[in-house]
C-alpha cells in the first residue's frame, strides 16, 4: 500500500548517491548551495572489486571541488609512482615501455573508498536513501519529482515523495532511470566482461616484483585479453578483462572466481595472474559485463529542467580511465555554473544558461573521449573508417596528444586547437 506524503521544496535535486551525485553536491555546498542527494540503496552498494583510477584531470576536478580534497582521497588509496606496459604475443613478452609518473598526478581509490569520502564531507541532512525516482514532470519554472521510498520508521510500507525543484540532475550511472525516462535507451554491450579484485596484501603475497605505487598493466597484441596489477601498499588490486562474444560465461553454474580461471586457461603466459587470481578469496572478486552509453547531442530535457552528468550521460569503455575523471569534472565544471545562477535565485532563466553553458563545454569534450575508448576496446565494430586507416605511429600521436589533452583540464575542455586529433 502506497500513500502520498507531503511535498518538498528544493532547489537542485539530484538523483544518485554515486561519485558524480556526491561530488556535486558537495561542489554546490561548498559554494554556498544546498542540493539534495536521492539514493534508491538503503547502503552503498558492496562492489567489493571496484577500483577507480585518478589521473591529473581528476585530482584538479577535486581539488576544484572542494580544496584538499583529492589529498583526503589519496589517503584511502596510494598515489601512482610507475606504469609499466607488456605486449604480449603467442604467450611471449614482446614488448615493455615504462612511464615514470611526476609526485601525485595519479592515484588508485577503491570505488567505494572514494563514495565514503565524498559522504565523509557532504551534510548529512541532504542525503536521502532508499529513495527509487518514478518519474518526473514540469511544474511551474522547476520540475516535480516523484519517488518512491520506505521510511527510517516503518521499513515494510512503501511512500511517495513528491520533490519540487529548480532543477533536477540525474546522476545516476549507467542504468540510470533519468535517462530512460529522458532518451529511452539501454546502455549497449561492449562483448568484453571484466574480473577485478582489491586484496588486502600487507606483505605482498598476492602479486610479487611490483614497487609500491606501481602499475602493471599486460595486453595481448590481438585484444582478446589483459590485465591491470597494482601495487596499492597494504593493498593488491588486479583487474582482468577478456572478450566475450556469445556469453558463455553467465550460462555457466561455475562461480566467478571458477569462470575466470576457465576462462584464462585457453591462453599461454598468463601463469602469475592465474596464481594471483587462486590466491584471491572467491567473495572479493566483482565480475560484470562491461558496457557503455551512445553518445548523446543532447544531456538536457524540458527546456534545461533535467540534466544528466557522469555514466548517466556518457558512460564509457573504462579502458581510457575516464569515468570517475570525468563524473567529477562535470561536477566540478556544474557547481560553477549553478553558482552564477544562485546569484539570480535560481530563475528559470538562470538555471536554463548555466544548463546550456555546461553543455556547450561538457558535450563535445565527452564525444572526443567516447571515441578514443572505443578505439582502445579493440572492437572493430566501434571503430570509424577513419581510425581503421591510422598507421602505428599516428595511433601513437593520437595516444600523446590525448593524454596531453586531457590534463590540461580545465583548459581546453572542448578540444586542443593545436592537436591532430583532439582538435
Amino acid at each position: 500500500m502506497e500513500r502520498a506524503e507531503e511535498c518538498m521544496n528544493v532547489d537542485i535535486c539530484i538523483v544518485g548517491g554515486g561519485l558524480a551525485g556526491l561530488a556535486l553536491a558537495l561542489g554546490l555546498q561548498e559554494r554556498g548551495i544546498k542540493a539534495h542527494v536521492f539514493e534508491r540503496y538503503s547502503v552503498p552498494r558492496p562492489d567489493p572489486g571496484a577500483v577507480t583510477y585518478i589521473g591529473e584531470n581528476g585530482i584538479k576536478a577535486l581539488e576544484g571541488i572542494r580544496p584538499g580534497l583529492s589529498t583526503v582521497m589519496a589517503e584511502e588509496g596510494i598515489y601512482a609512482t610507475r606504469k609499466k606496459s607488456i605486449s604480449v604475443r603467442d604467450g611471449k613478452e614482446v614488448s615493455t615501455k615504462i612511464i615514470e609518473f611526476a609526485e601525485k598526478t595519479a592515484m588508485s581509490v577503491p570505488w567505494k573508498s572514494a563514495q565514503q569520502t565524498l559522504a565523509k564531507f557532504v551534510d548529512v541532512d541532504v542525503v536521502h536513501s532508499s529513495h527509487r525516482l518514478l518519474y518526473y514532470m514540469p511544474h511551474q519554472d522547476g520540475i516535480e519529482a516523484h519517488f518512491e521510498y520506505v521510511s527510517d520508521k516503518d521499513d515494510t510500507e512503501k511512500h511517495i515523495k513528491v520533490v519540487k525543484a529548480r532543477l533536477l540532475v540525474g546522476a545516476d550511472g549507467i542504468w540510470s532511470t533519468v535517462r530512460k525516462l529522458m532518451v529511452g535507451d539501454a546502455p549497449r554491450c561492449l562483448n568484453l566482461v571484466e574480473w577485478t579484485a582489491v586484496v588486502k596484501d600487507p606483505n605482498d603475497r598476492v602479486v610479487k616484483g611490483l614497487g609500491m605505487g606501481e602499475i602493471c598493466v599486460r595486453f595481448q597484441e590481438d585484444g582478446k585479453i589483459n590485465c591491470i596489477l597494482v601495487n596499492a601498499g597494504d593493498y593488491t588490486i588486479w583487474i582482468l578483462r577478456m572478450a566475450e562474444r556469445k556469453s558463455q560465461l553467465s550460462d555457466t553454474n561455475l562461480s566467478s572466481k571458477a569462470r575466470a580461471l576457465m576462462q584464462l586457461n585457453k591462453y599461454k603466459g598468463w601463469e602469475e595472474l592465474r596464481e594471483t587470481i587462486i590466491q584471491t578469496p572467491e567473495e572479493l572478486i566483482l565480475e560484470r559485463k562491461l558496457m557503455d552509453r551512445l553518445p548523446l547531442n543532447c544531456w538536457s530535457d524540458l527546456d534545461g529542467r533535467v540534466l544528466l552528468i557522469g555514466d548517466a550521460a556518457h558512460a564509457q569503455f573504462i579502458g581510457s580511465g575516464q569515468g570517475a575523471r570525468t563524473a567529477y569534472e562535470d561536477s566540478h565544471q556544474l557547481s560553477i555554473f549553478l553558482e552564477e545562477a544562485s546569484h539570480s535565485f535560481f530563475s528559470k532563466e538562470s538555471i536554463k544558461t548555466a544548463v546550456r553553458s555546461f553543455e556547450e563545454l561538457r558535450v563535445p569534450r565527452l564525444k572526443k573521449m567516447h571515441g578514443y575508448a572505443c578505439h582502445l576496446a579493440l572492437l572493430p565494430e566501434l571503430k570509424p573508417d577513419w581510425v581503421r586507416k591510422l598507421s602505428n605511429e599516428e595511433v601513437l600521436k593520437w595516444a600523446i596528444e590525448f593524454r596531453n589533452w586531457i590534463n590540461a583540464y580545465p583548459n581546453f575542455q572542448q578540444g586542443d586547437p593545436n592537436s591532430t586529433y583532439c582538435k
